[in-house]
C-alpha cells in the first residue's frame, strides 16, 4: 500500500519529471534558468543546483536558482485555486450539458499546476474532450488544437530512430483526418441550416405522372444547398500549430548537427516550453468559460426558474 501511495502522490520526487510535461512549471523552470543566466552574465555568482529540475529522480526536490522554491503544498493549493471558479459555477448553476466540459477543465488544472506531472497525463483531458467534438465549432476547434499539441508533446518519449517516421506519419494522418472531418461535418451542418431557413438556392421541379398525392397542377421545389466553408480554428491557432514544424526540425536535426552532444536538454526544453504556451492558452480559455453565461442562462433571463440538480 505504501508503494501505491508513493506512486499516486510522488512528493519525494522533483517538481517535474525528467522530461518536463508542457505545463505551467516548465515555463516557471525556464524563466528561472534564463534569469540565472542573465544574472551570471552581469557578474553575480549565484549557486545553481545541478539538474535541479531535469533529473526527476527520487529524492530530487531541490529548489530554483532565482525564483522561489516550489513545494507540493504550493502545487496542491494552486490546483484547488484554479479549479475554484469551475466548482463555484457547478454549485450555483448545475447543468447536465456542461458536465464533460468541467471534467475536462478540472483535469487540465491538475495537469497545469500539479506536482511531478507526467506528459502522458494529457490523455486525461484529451479523451473526455473528444466527446464534445460535435457539439459546436468552438468545442471542436478546442479539441483539434489541444489534442494536436498534446500528442506532439509526447514525441520525445519515442526517441529511437526506427520510431521517428511512424510517429510523424501517425500525427500527420490524425491531424489531417480530424481537420477534414470537422470541416465537412460543420460545413454540411451550416449548409443544411441555410436550406432550412429558406436562404439556400432553390429550383423548380416539374411534377411527374405517378400515383402521388400531388395533383398534376402542383409544382414542387427542391432545395439545393452547397457545401459551406467553416473555419474550425482561428488564424492564430493555425499559425501556432504550423510553428510545431520548425520546432521539430530544430530539435531533431539542426540541434544535433550544430551542437553535437552538447546541451542535450535544449531540444526537450524547447518542445516542452512551446507546447506549454499552447496548453496554457487553452487552460486560460477554458477558465474564461467559467465566467460566461451559458445559452440556457441567456434564454431564461427575465423568467428564471429552478432547474434542480443534475
Amino acid at each position: 500500500m505504501g508503494q501505491v501511495l508513493m506512486r499516486l502522490f510522488p512528493f519525494g520526487r522533483g517538481l517535474c519529471h525528467a522530461y518536463w510535461a508542457p505545463n505551467f512549471w516548465s515555463l516557471y523552470n525556464t524563466i528561472d534558468k534564463v534569469l540565472a543566466a542573465i544574472i551570471r552574465l552581469l557578474g553575480v555568482d549565484i549557486p545553481t543546483p545541478k539538474a535541479a529540475m531535469t533529473g526527476g529522480l527520487v529524492g530530487d526536490s531541490s529548489g530554483h536558482a532565482v525564483l522561489p522554491k516550489v513545494t507540493p503544498a504550493v502545487t496542491a493549493l494552486l490546483v484547488l485555486v484554479a479549479m475554484l471558479p469551475c466548482m463555484i459555477r457547478i454549485w450555483r448553476k448545475p447543468r447536465r450539458s456542461e458536465v464533460v466540459q468541467w471534467i475536462v477543465y478540472s483535469y487540465i488544472c491538475g495537469y497545469m499546476f500539479g506536482w511531478h506531472v507526467h506528459e502522458k497525463a494529457a490523455l486525461h483531458f484529451v479523451v473526455p474532450l473528444s466527446l464534445l467534438i460535435v457539439d459546436s465549432v468552438e468545442a471542436s476547434g478546442d479539441f483539434f488544437f489541444i489534442s494536436t499539441v498534446s500528442y506532439y508533446s509526447l514525441f520525445p518519449l519515442l526517441f529511437k530512430g526506427k520510431e521517428y517516421p511512424i510517429k510523424v506519419l501517425v500525427l500527420f494522418l490524425y491531424t489531417y483526418g480530424i481537420a477534414i472531418y470537422q470541416t465537412h461535418y460543420f460545413g454540411d451542418m451550416s449548409a443544411r441550416k441555410l436550406s432550412e431557413s429558406g436562404e439556400g438556392h432553390t429550383e423548380p421541379v416539374q411534377p411527374t405522372a405517378s400515383k402521388s398525392s400531388y395533383s398534376a397542377s402542383e409544382v414542387t421545389r427542391k432545395v439545393d444547398y452547397s457545401f459551406q466553408e467553416v473555419e474550425v480554428i482561428g488564424s492564430w491557432k493555425r499559425l501556432y500549430l504550423y510553428g510545431l514544424i520548425p520546432v521539430e526540425l530544430y530539435s531533431q536535426f539542426l540541434h544535433p548537427f550544430i551542437f553535437k552532444d552538447r546541451l542535450p536538454f535544449v531540444p526537450l526544453m524547447l518542445i516542452s516550453v512551446y507546447c506549454a504556451v499552447g496548453l496554457f492558452y487553452s487552460w486560460a480559455k477554458q477558465l474564461s468559460a467559467c465566467f460566461k453565461e451559458s445559452k440556457s442562462d441567456i434564454l431564461s433571463k427575465g423568467h428564471r426558474q429552478d432547474f434542480g440538480v443534475l
